[in-house]
């Protein structure tokens, strides 16, 4: 994901790998995610998909069309401020597999074995940060009124924190939305970037318009 400016600085001026005469798409691993979760939905279909490793990122579908924002950044839900008794924090810093390796000060690796042992202090953050998750959950239910909502990353792999997520979200959506809603983790998380770009690449070939939209 291109997550700031010092990052995309270092794209000007990349023409890309040309084969064959064709011009190469460069989209981001949220948008190739949704555009896989899109596949076999119907147009009518208001979608948001989540991902959550290192840190938080999101993107939208909304009958058809990817929500872009007036720059092309909408989606950047990792920078939601959240209020906590050390300050306003973004989520990135309550949510994300970074946050956990910094608040326990353990690798991934150590943290699943941490929780394997069952240790507390442990499971407490993940769960904590699980929570921050499914309040990020929320506010997308809330605000869009999706009818999907589909999340991956591995940061959920940690034992209790989608449990923590899921329970949180609920409690915190509209009831009237939630209902009218589908959240589930993305099966076969590993390979969803993958499967988008893939169906994206063969989309260009094909000539098909929806492409750009997702660049």
């Amino acid at each position: 994901m291109l997550r700031g400016s010092d990052v995309l600085l270092k794209l000007i001026g990349w023409r890309g790998p040309v084969a064959n005469d064709t011009p190469p798409l460069l989209v981001n691993d949220i948008r190739s995610a949704l555009a896989a979760e899109a596949r076999g939905l119907p147009e009518s279909a208001t979608v948001a998909v989540l991902l959550c490793g290192t840190a938080v990122g999101s993107a939208y579908l909304h009958q058809g069309r990817v929500v872009r924002g007036c720059r092309g950044w909408a989606g950047e839900i990792g920078y939601l401020p959240v209020p906590t008794p050390r300050g306003i924090l973004r989520l990135d810093d309550l949510a994300g597999g970074a946050a956990i390796v910094r608040a326990t000060g353990l690798g991934p690796t150590q943290v699943h074995a941490a929780l394997s042992a069952g240790d507390t202090a442990v499971r407490q953050t993940v769960e904590a940060a699980g929570e921050s998750f499914g309040l990020a959950i929320a506010t997308l239910v809330n605000i869009l009124n999706p009818d999907t909502v589909r999340t991956a990353g591995g940061t959920l792999g940690y034992p209790g924190y989608w449990d923590a997520a899921l329970a949180t979200a609920r409690t915190h959506s509209l009831p009237e939305l939630w209902d009218s809603c589908t959240v589930d983790r993305i099966k076969d998380p590993e390979l969803v970037v993958a499967r988008g770009a893939l169906r994206q690449a063969a989309a260009a070939a094909d000539g098909a318009g929806w492409v750009e939209q997702y660049v």
